[in-house]
């Protein structure tokens, strides 16, 4: 509020200054009433504008001076002390009878704050708009919310290039308020926009700007395809998911490509010479950027082959996850405990992997089971099958079967394999099953057994007898064993 209010005086006094002078020279007033008024304008405009420069209206905490200003705090002290050095100067000046001079300065402040308010909300308005811009693109990409970091970095580079828009744009009123001929200005913005020679450099500042212009602009409509297709046809097509990023990210790359080929064709940048000199650099940069251009290739086949693509469930050297993201260098695999791996795409492109849902999400999961020698192997084998059959996720075609896979040393073990519709979901099965197996043994009476061992005991030269065959057994009240022992005892 002090701050609005000082403004609203300065602003008050310098344009009742203009009035009063206007009026005066109306009704034919001597030129010293005018310079006067102007001296007491400026004297009242320099005060005030020194008291605006005080730290106590701008931060939220006043500093009673015994504290310095702290370290990294940026230009505003040293903007602030300038700020009340120039009220100095008006002040004095107007005293010391530099009328002209003071009222030059007074005059300056005032247009220099109203150019510099009117940038500011201009400046705003902008921000504004591209924020709005950003998040409508951003929120045509299903699965990509915004994040914190990302969001300051956007505000950063679109802010730095606001505040260079804007400071270009008004230069020209800087330069006039600074008392430099309009007819100077002019001409010298003229040359800057038409072009001028450097040498043997044709430099336009015109062709420069409608260059980043042409730049950005081929970005955001880009992104703005992108994102209008990802909601509209891709969005309502039965087409896979990996398809569709595949697709988009290949729309991305077509569009870099073509708005940095305009902003090279609207700078006169010859592409003979570009291509001339690439060549000569060729073998340089192919050694020093062998693996960069070799990940940039691989990504390129991933895109087009597509032997791997976003929602992937793979296996490589590096680990084992689900495809995140394809992007030039390098592809990210998001892990079942949440952990990122950046995996390069050569490595994806030459070395073996494994990729469980390639063509369809179908997969075949195995549950082995082993059985008492006691259980009936015909019934044993049906329950296992009903069991898989009333899995809602165990599909019907391919049919689950059972495999007998061997005559182990304590059990009968058996193999119950099944498909189901979708492989990533196979843990969960699995266990399902597990469950519904150990419910319908026990219910059945089918006895899962644990292993046994035989334990033959013997003293030294004790001629050999028929072994006792003792069992151990808990005590009354105790749970069983996990493995019972056999011991055959032989008297000494």
């Amino acid at each position: 509020r002090r701050i609005s209010r000082i403004v609203l005086f300065i602003v008050t006094i310098v344009g009742a200054n203009a009035v009063l002078a206007a009026i005066i020279r109306a009704l034919g007033g001597g030129a010293s009433i005018v310079e006067a008024a102007s001296g007491v304008a400026s004297i009242l405009v320099g005060g005030l504008f020194f008291a605006l420069c005080e730290k106590g209206h701008w931060v939220s905490a006043p500093n009673d001076g015994t504290q310095p200003e702290p370290v990294g705090a940026g230009p505003w002290p040293t903007l602030r002390f300038a700020g009340r050095a120039l009220g100095v100067a008006i002040m004095a000046s107007a005293l010391a009878g530099h009328v002209n001079l003071a009222a030059f300065l007074a005059n300056r402040l005032y247009f220099l704050a109203l150019l510099l308010a009117f940038a500011w909300f201009l400046r705003a308005a902008l921000k504004e708009i591209a924020a709005w811009a950003d998040r409508r693109l951003r929120a045509g990409k299903a699965g990509t919310a915004p994040t914190a970091e990302g969001s300051k970095t956007f505000e950063i580079w679109i802010g730095a290039g606001v505040d260079a828009a804007l400071l270009l744009f008004l230069a020209p009123a800087l330069f006039i308020l600074a008392g430099v001929e309009w007819t100077a200005v002019r001409d010298f913005f003229l040359r800057a926009l038409v072009g001028f020679r450097v040498g043997g450099v044709f430099i336009s500042l015109s062709d420069v700007i409608l260059a980043i212009a042409a730049f950005v602009g081929g970005l955001l409509f880009t992104r703005m395809l992108q994102g209008a297709l990802q909601r509209g046809p891709l969005a309502y097509s039965r087409i896979d998911i990996g398809i569709q990023n595949s697709l988009t990210t290949l729309i991305g790359y077509a569009g870099l490509v073509a708005a940095a080929l305009i902003a090279l064709a609207i700078l006169g940048v010859n592409l003979t010479n570009l291509a001339l000199i690439a060549g000569a650099l060729s073998v340089g940069i192919g050694f020093g950027l062998q693996s960069i251009v070799n990940n940039f290739v691989s990504g390129l086949i991933l895109l087009f082959e597509r032997p791997i693509k976003a929602g992937d469930w793979i296996v490589t050297a590096s680990g084992e996850g689900v495809v995140k993201k394809i992007s030039v260098r390098s592809t990210e695999v998001e892990t079942f405990d949440r952990a990122t791996i950046i995996i390069p795409n050569s490595e994806l492109v030459a070395s073996t992997v494994t990729n469980w849902t390639h063509k369809s999400a179908l997969g075949r999961i195995t549950v082995p089971v082993g059985v008492a020698y006691s259980s009936d192997p015909e019934l044993v084998r049906e329950t296992l099958l009903e069991c898989a059959r009333a899995h809602p996720l165990v599909v019907s075609y391919p049919e689950p079967f059972v495999v007998w896979t061997n005559f182990g040393a304590s059990s009968l073990d058996f193999e119950l394999r099944a498909f189901i519709a979708d492989i990533s979901r196979g843990i969960q099965v699995r266990t399902d099953l597990r469950f519904a197996i150990f419910r319908a043994f026990r219910e059945k009476g089918i006895e899962i057994p644990f292993p046994q061992q035989d334990i033959r005991i013997r003293s030294d030269g004790a001629p050999a007898a028929l072994p006792q065959k003792v069992r151990a057994f808990p005590a009354r009240g105790e749970a069983p064993p996990r493995e019972a022992d056999e011991i055959d005892a032989v008297d000494d």
